[in-house]
This record gives structure tokens, sequence and C-alpha cells, in this order.
């Protein structure tokens, strides 16, 4: 993110003006960027895409769709803190295990009662098909259809959500969806948070993939030689992850183009002190 002064402001006015022609195609748009990421530098092709009304969200969507993730400019992903040699790579069953051998029995213990109380609360909410016949042939009913192939997006901060994998993966498995597949960035040292990885096993993710951000959602929405194209992405994320949903809408279908997260605690005297910072700290 990066914030200009009111100097900063007319300059890349400026730059938008000569560079963004009213008209003009999709491929001509990625075009026009990734040459000047190449050849005009990184960041002044950020501002482009920025104020261009392309946001990164926008841009990434647009470099999938067009080239297709093999083409993407790497310079694009290491702006982002991604390797491009490591980029989609798929989680493998041996970190999934090394995942599991790093967490405290406790964690554990409680991931799994809070997956079994979730499981127990959406089991109640599957409708059942029925039909109906009555005279003269006429013939009624209902029929309830799972979605194929759904994608969740779980942020990976310097905080994890562990609540968020078990929340979206566990309905999505009780009401028969095929295949679920995970996108969740890595950290710096290219591995996912064990305590992702642990939720995501005992939900019953298929797939997992490291990567994040605008990026995935376009995998997700597109397709990639490794990512799969879903029917469906659910999940939170920062303003760019949003904005990227926004434009997939219609191609594939979301949950919700989220706002910031907000909460608001009541106490009193008798309110256990930890028990209200504990809730302020989960947001």
């Amino acid at each position: 993110s990066y914030i200009y002064s009111a100097k900063e402001n007319q300059e890349v006015l400026a730059i938008r003006k000569k560079y963004m022609p009213q008209e003009e195609t999709k491929l001509e748009e990625l075009k026009r960027l990734d040459s000047l990421v190449q050849n005009s530098g990184v960041m002044e092709a950020l501002i482009v895409g920025i104020l261009g009304c392309l946001m990164f969200g926008r841009g990434m969507c647009l470099a999938m769709q067009v080239l297709g993730s093999g083409m993407v400019n790497p310079k694009v992903l290491e702006m982002c803190g991604i390797d491009p040699n490591e980029a989609e790579d798929q989680v493998s069953e041996e970190e999934i295990e090394a995942a599991w051998a790093s967490l405290d029995p406790d964690f554990i213990k409680t991931l799994e009662m809070a997956a079994e109380n979730i499981r127990q609360f959406h089991q109640l909410q599957v409708h059942q098909d029925f039909r109906l016949e009555k005279e003269g042939g006429i013939v009624m009913g209902q029929r309830y259809t799972p979605i194929e192939k759904v994608g969740i997006c779980v942020p990976c901060t310097p905080v994890a959500f562990p609540s968020t994998v078990l929340m979206n993966v566990i309905p999505a498995k009780i009401a028969g969806c095929r295949q679920i597949v995970m996108v969740t960035p890595p950290g710096k040292d290219g591995k996912v948070n064990p305590a992702i990885l642990a939720a995501a096993d005992v939900a019953g993710v298929d797939r997992i993939f490291k990567v994040g951000g605008a990026q995935a959602i376009a995998a997700l929405a597109y397709g990639t030689e490794s990512v799969p194209k879903v029917d469906k992405i659910v999940g939170p994320g920062n303003a760019f992850v949003a904005e990227a949903k926004k434009q997939v809408y219609g191609l594939v279908s979301i949950d919700m183009i989220a706002g910031p997260s907000e909460i608001l605690i009541v106490a009193d005297g008798a309110t256990n002190p930890r028990h209200a910072a504990a809730d302020l700290l989960s947001q």
C-alpha cells in the first residue's frame, strides 16, 4: 500500500492521463501494463493500474483471463513477495503431517471439538428433496444439487485463522460438494501456517495451494496449470481480494464482497476481563 502526498497525486494523475486511453480492449490494456512493468519501471505501472480503475485485484484477474497464469509477469509476483518459481505450489501430505506434529495437543483437542460442534450444527440445516404427485399426472417437487467445486480463500496475516477454514469447509462438505480447493499464502519461509493446515485436514479440504491475495482469486476463477477452476469462491480477504472477487463475479459465484470487520464488546463489572480481551483479539 502506498500513501501519496498532494504533489505525488498530481504526478500520478499525469501518468494516468499519459497512459490510459479511453477506449481499449482487454488484451491491449494488459499488453500496455506489462510493457510498463518491463520498460518504465514497476512502480509507475502499479500507479497506472491503481488509478486507472484497475486496482491490483482487476489487474491480476485480467492477466489470468487474457494470458494465463504462466505468462503473468514475474515482477508482479515478486512485488507481492511471491517467489515466481514457487507460486501455486500444492501442499504435500508430508507438510500436513509435519504441521500436526508441530502443534500443541491442547490446540489440537480444541480444534477437533470446534469442528465437531460446527458439523453438528450444519447437519441440521441439510435440506431434503421431495416429490409430490397430484391428480391428472401432475408431479411437483424440489431437488437440491450441491455445487461441484468450491474454492476457499484463507488469509494468513501475522495471525492465523483456522476458524475460517472450519466454518467455510465443513458446511460445504456436509452439502455434498465434490471438490474443495483451499488457497492460502505461505510465509517467507515458503511454509503454510501449521494451524491452517491442521484445520484443513480436519475439515476435509481436498487440495491446498500456496497462493493468496488477488492472484489466488483469479487462479480459482479462471483456472491455471495447477489450480483448478471452481464454481464458487468464498472466504475473507483484504481490499484487493474483495476487488478481485467483484471482478470475477458472474464467471463464478462468490459469497459476498465483505467490508472491514468490526466487533463490539458489551461488558460490566462482573465480566471476566480475559474473556473480553480474547473476544477483542479475535478480530
